[in-house]
């Protein structure tokens, strides 16, 4: 029993000994924080453009589906965003594909599965799609390890120059026409990023107006 209560004596002891010594509270500045923001994204007829520097092929009316995404960050640095994955499906009528393509399940050659993205600083306007373009992207991804001979097809794109406070305009599209379908994109950089997908064009005017409307007639009745 004596050696029972003085090894609990000793083990009390100790640890009020330890709990005495303060905790090292200094920050470690060697930790290299990355901050990591997932947001899926769609491509349907609903919305579709001339996108810049076309190839103009000739088929489909060269329309381009795309999807606007509007994102802003809080700290300095660069980010980067890449496509980590696109399920195309060409819509188009004006293309045949041979025996000899590497077809996807739903018929759609495996080369078509090729993204774009556009970066505004300012709100985008498909009828002036060059205006004000700040940044693009095709397939630029070195650390590609696929398998394919086209090589990456998924858009990256490394930003250093982003500015705080500002919203910018992320247009997703494809690099040949009517191609429709779904995917994810990962950004990645020292701070958190706000990104939204906006609605299509007409349905954000209307949202618009509306607001518009309420805020006058509700100042009106003031």
């Amino acid at each position: 029993m004596k050696n029972l209560i003085a090894t609990l004596l000793f083990a009390t002891t100790t640890l009020s000994a330890l709990s005495l010594e303060p905790p090292d509270l200094t920050p470690d500045t060697s930790l290299n924080l990355t901050w990591m923001t997932l947001q899926s994204f769609d491509l349907t007829k609903n919305q579709n453009y001339t996108r810049p520097d076309g190839e103009d092929w000739g088929y489909d009316d060269d329309e381009y589906f795309y999807n606007v995404a509007k994102f802003s960050i809080e700290t300095l640095g660069t980010y980067s965003v890449l496509n980590t994955s696109f399920n195309a499906d060409y819509i188009g009528v004006d293309r045949q594909f041979g025996e000899n393509e590497t077809l996807l399940p739903n018929g759609t050659p495996v080369w078509m599965r090729d993204t774009m993205i556009y970066i505004y600083d300012d709100i985008f306007n498909p009828l002036t799609p060059t205006n004000p373009l700040y940044f693009a992207d095709n397939d630029d991804y070195d650390e590609y390890e696929g398998e394919l001979e086209d090589g990456d097809l998924l858009f990256f794109l490394e930003l250093d120059d982003l500015e705080i406070d500002t919203e910018y305009y992320a247009v997703i599209t494809t690099y040949e026409p009517k191609v429709a379908g779904d995917g994810w994109m990962m950004i990645t950089g020292p701070g958190a990023v706000s990104i939204d997908i906006i609605p299509e064009p007409a349905s954000y005017a209307l949202m618009i107006g509306f607001a518009s409307f309420l805020y006058i007639a509700i100042k009106r009745r003031k």
